[in-house]
C-alpha cells in the first residue's frame, strides 16, 4: 500500500494495543509520521499543533471518551479524518459514520487490527478529494465581488471574503468565523423548512435536499436595511461544507452589468469543469500508480498522455480565472524577455498529446498565446 507522506495521531492508553497498531500502520504507511499519545496533556499539545491527516482513538481513555476527543479535534481541524478504534463502540458512533465521510468506527479485535490500515487509506483518499474541491472554492471565494461564505453543515461560517465582511458590518472577514447564518441574517421565516435551517443544511450536505434560495437581511451594519437573496448549496464531494452567496437588492434595480455577468459566467464554467477534471486526473494517477507496471508500453503511453493533458487543462482553468480578474486589478508594468516567451510558446505549441511542458512564468498562458499570435500576424 503506497500513500503520500502524511501525519497520523494514535491515542490509546493500552501500551500493547498501541504498539501493535503502531507496527501495522508503520508497515502500511512507510512515508507517514506516526505519533502515539496516552494522556490528556500530550493530547492537548498535539491538538494545538495540528497538521495531522488522521486521528485514531480508543473510546475508553480514562481521562475522556474517545468520541469527545475526536469531536474536539474535528472542530479544531475540519479536514482531519477521525477513527474510533475500540473494543466497545457507542451507538452514536455508528450513526455519525453514516453522516460524515471523514469519520469511521472500527471494533478493536483481530479483524479490526487487520482492517485498520485499509480504513485509514480510504479516509486519506477522501481527504484529498475534499481538499481538491475545497481548495478551488477557497480560491474562488477570495476573488468574488459578491459577498460569499463557506458554511458548515451546522450553519456556522468557516470562511468569508472581504465583500461579506463589508455588507454584514464587520471590519475583517476573520471576525465572521464561527458565527451562525441565523445570527447574521434575518431570514424569511415563511421560506424556511419546517425542520429548521440546521436540518435543511445537514440534509443538503448529504445530498438529500435541494439548495436553499431565500430572502435575507443583514442584521448588523450600514447595510442592515438592504434586502437581498441568500443562496446556499453543497460543495461537490464535501459532506461537511456548503457554499453561500448573498446578493443585496436594495433600492432600484441595478442596471445590467455585462462585464460582471461575464465574470460570473467564467467562475461558473470553471467551477463546473473542475470536478470532472479532478476525477480524470485522480483516476489517471491511480492507473499509473497501481497498474502502470502491468501495462504494456502503449498502455503506459496512453495513461501518461491522460494525466499530462489533465494537468494542462487545469492550467488553462487557472488562466481562465486569472483572465476574469483583469478588469478588477490595477495594471502593473513589468519587463518581459520576449525570447523566453517565444521559447515557452514554441515548446507549448510543439507539444501534441501528451504535453508535459506547462510554462511556469509570472505571466498567464493566455497572454503568452496572444503575444505569439500578434508576432506571427506581423511577421508572416
Amino acid at each position: 500500500m503506497t500513500e503520500p507522506s502524511c501525519k497520523l495521531l494514535l491515542i490509546d492508553t493500552s501500551p500493547s494495543d498501541a504498539e501493535l497498531a503502531d507496527k501495522l500502520l508503520s508497515q502500511a504507511f512507510p512515508n507517514c509520521e506516526l505519533t502515539v499519545v496516552s494522556d490528556a496533556v500530550a493530547f492537548a499539545e498535539q491538538l494545538a499543533n495540528g497538521g495531522f491527516s488522521a486521528v485514531i482513538s480508543e473510546q475508553a481513555l480514562g481521562w475522556a471518551s474517545g468520541m469527545d476527543v475526536l469531536a474536539t479535534f474535528s472542530r479544531r481541524h475540519p479536514l482531519t479524518a477521525t477513527i474510533l478504534f475500540s473494543e466497545t463502540l457507542p451507538p452514536e458512533a455508528c450513526r455519525l459514520e453514516h453522516g460524515n465521510r471523514l469519520f469511521a468506527c472500527l471494533t478493536k479485535n483481530s479483524a479490526g487490527f487487520l482492517q485498520l490500515a485499509d480504513i485509514v487509506a480510504s479516509l486519506l483518499r477522501a481527504i484529498r478529494e475534499d481538499q481538491d474541491v475545497y481548495g478551488f472554492w477557497r480560491q474562488t471565494l477570495g476573488n468574488m465581488n459578491d459577498p460569499a461564505l463557506t458554511v458548515t453543515a451546522d450553519g456556522q461560517v468557516e470562511e468569508a471574503n472581504n465583500a461579506a465582511a463589508g455588507v454584514l458590518g464587520y471590519q475583517d472577514a476573520a471576525e465572521l468565523r464561527g458565527l451562525g447564518l441565523e445570527p447574521l441574517f434575518d431570514l424569511d421565516a415563511g421560506r424556511l423548512p419546517k425542520a429548521g435551517l440546521k436540518k435543511q443544511l445537514q440534509a443538503m450536505a448529504k445530498g438529500a435536499a435541494d439548495p436553499l434560495d431565500i430572502q435575507a437581511t443583514p442584521l448588523k451594519g450600514a447595510s442592515a436595511a438592504a434586502r437581498g437573496r441568500l443562496t446556499v448549496w453543497p460543495l461537490p464531494g464535501d459532506a461537511a461544507r456548503l457554499a453561500a452567496i448573498y446578493r443585496p437588492q436594495a433600492g432600484k434595480q441595478a442596471p445590467a452589468d455585462p462585464d460582471g455577468e461575464y465574470q460570473q459566467l467564467l467562475y461558473a464554467v470553471s467551477h463546473d469543469l473542475q470536478e470532472p477534471l479532478q476525477l480524470v486526473s485522480r483516476y489517471a494517477d491511480l492507473l499509473q500508480e497501481d497498474y502502470g507496471a502491468a501495462l504494456e508500453k502503449d498502455g503506459r503511453f496512453i495513461v501518461r498522455n491522460l494525466a499530462s493533458n489533465a494537468r494542462l487543462t487545469q492550467s488553462m482553468l487557472d488562466d481562465l480565472l486569472e483572465y476574469s480578474r483583469l478588469g478588477r486589478l490595477e495594471p502593473v508594468l513589468v519587463e518581459v524577455d520576449l525570447n523566453e516567451i517565444v521559447d515557452d510558446v514554441t515548446a507549448l505549441y510543439a507539444c501534441r498529446v501528451p504535453c508535459d511542458y506547462i510554462p511556469k512564468r509570472s505571466y498567464p498562458l493566455f497572454r503568452t498565446r496572444q503575444i505569439l499570435n500578434d508576432w506571427l500576424t506581423q511577421n508572416l
